[in-house]
């Protein structure tokens, strides 16, 4: 809401001036406010006199009114030029004009016996009604004799067709404010002639893997997904997510197809490790730059596998489980700094397939799996397991960190695919109580991305899902159709910032 004081700063006028001047009625009065003399206009014929009318009754505010206009007329009397001053008040002779009437200086409008500052708004005591914003988008409402005026949300006051309204309030930064360019509602200016945002240019000028920030041509975060099975045949194609589509990535030596792998962030780079093949469970780690996949060249690394999950702690990627094929269930804990895995031989949660991993406080979580429905902590040196309510057993969920809180999507328990959404906080578990889900599925990928988590395909009831998902902390929301990724299962997902 915008009080009076305010009002009056943006019209000159002062807190007892707010009502039309152009309805000819002060604020609250019945009757025409004293006209505005023309010293131009010519002079008309008097008309004949009418008998004299007694005066209506004042009210004890007109009364007040006429006291003041009088005794400021009575004033003026006695010190007119030729005026007798020794000759009774009655006897001085009448002034043209009521001084309550008398022109005002030009730029000014009368109002309430004074002279003030001309505006489209007058004034009046006792407002009772308030006139409405002449272009809607809000209203105004009659305190202590002046009017308020509240702009609905997103306008701001100004005046507008010879009156007051609520137009639209101006953006955090644009042509008019920002000298670079505008890029969610900030201004991104650059420092040099050639810099990104710099004299208006546009943001979008660093090309499709980088944008403006902060006048410097920087990697625009995406989400990555590779590889997956889609019914007949294992991928390894490339795709990437900015948050509101799809796009596919040329690439000349990508990995060789697989499913069930997984995938983490360390050090501006996805990291990715095993997975089955067309030949069976693989062994390999790559590492994605956001313009090519590179073999990594270990002298020691985990057991082939898939199935398993890795998540980011401390700057090493941990990874635990898995399968080799339908051969042996794994149950070790391995981390890579950026060029060597290393095996942690500590105690650990039971050996298990299909299970979920994601980073929050300091802390890996880890949930679940084929037969499993218990939660489990890494802090980088220990595994501690976690007593409490926790989501049903499942296998081939997922999970990602976002806005505080580790989220769970979907799975399959006892051969029944699901579509519950639960959130750790670091301490326990909670089912979100959403109006809306995802159709069930398992075997998806899903990943923190820009404006919340983001859930591609899946097996679903009765066939490979396609669909992207994204949730903001409180609601799922589904993206338009577009160009996607071919409907696949067992795929992976990781963001690169």
């Amino acid at each position: 809401m915008m009080n009076r004081s305010a009002l009056r700063s943006v019209l000159g006028l002062p807190l007892w001036c707010l009502s039309l001047a152009s309805s000819g009625l002060a604020c609250g009065s019945t009757s025409p406010a004293a006209p505005l003399d023309t010293p131009d206009a010519p002079d008309v014929p008097d008309a004949p006199d009418l008998p004299d009318v007694p005066d209506a009754p004042d009210t004890a505010v007109d009364a007040a009114a006429d006291r003041d206009a009088n005794a400021d007329a009575d004033a003026d009397a006695t010190t007119q030029p030729g005026a007798d001053a020794s000759s009774p008040q009655g006897d001085a002779p009448a002034p043209s004009k009521d001084a309550s009437s008398a022109p005002c200086p030009a730029g000014q409008q009368r109002c309430g016996g004074s002279c003030v500052a001309e505006g489209p708004l007058a004034c009046g005591a006792g407002c009772a009604v308030c006139p409405a914003p002449v272009n809607g988008n809000g209203s105004a409402t009659c305190v202590a004799g002046g009017c308020d005026l509240a702009c609905n949300p997103g306008y701001a006051p100004c005046v507008q067709g010879g009156g007051v309204g609520c137009c639209l309030a101006a953006p955090a930064c644009g042509p008019a404010s920002c000298a670079g360019c505008c890029a969610g509602g900030v201004c991104r200016t650059g420092t040099s002639a050639g810099a990104c945002g710099s004299a208006g240019g546009a943001c979008s000028a660093c090309g499709g893997w980088s944008a403006c920030d902060a006048g410097a041509c920087a990697p625009s975060p995406k989400e990555v997904l590779f590889g997956g099975y889609d019914g007949t045949r294992m991928l390894n194609d490339t795709w990437t997510w900015n948050g509101s589509a799809w796009t596919a990535v040329s690439v000349a030596s990508p990995p060789p197809p697989r499913s069930t792998h997984a995938m983490a962030t360390l050090n501006g780079k996805i990291v990715l490790f095993g997975g089955n093949g067309a030949g069976g469970s693989l062994g390999d780690t790559w590492t994605w730059s956001g313009a090519a996949w590179t073999a990594a060249s270990v002298t020691t690394a985990p057991p082939a596998r898939g199935g398993h999950a890795m998540a980011t702690l401390g700057g090493k990627v941990v990874l635990f489980g898995g399968a080799v094929g339908s051969i042996q269930t794994l149950g070790d804990t391995w981390t890579w700094d950026g060029a060597a895995w290393t095996q942690l031989n500590i105690p650990a949660p039971a050996a298990r397939v299909g299970h979920s991993m994601a980073t929050l406080n300091g802390k890996i979580v880890l949930f679940g799996g084929q037969g499993f429905s218990d939660t489990w902590t890494f802090d980088g040196a220990a595994w501690a397991q976690v007593s409490g309510t926790s989501p049903y057993s499942r296998k081939d969920s997922a999970m990602a960190t976002f806005d505080g809180a580790v989220v769970l999507f979907a799975g399959n328990s006892a051969s029944l695919a699901m579509n519950d959404t639960w959130t750790w906080n670091g301490a326990s578990w909670a089912k979100a109580g959403v109006l809306a889900s995802p159709p069930r599925r398992s075997l998806h990928a899903m990943a923190t991305g820009v404006g919340g988590v983001v859930v591609f395909g899946g097996l679903g009831d009765l066939n490979d899902l396609n669909d992207t998902w994204t949730w903001s902390g409180a609601s799922w929301i589904q993206a338009p159709p577009g160009t996607a990724p071919s409907a696949r299962v067992g795929h992976a997902m990781a963001l690169l910032p």
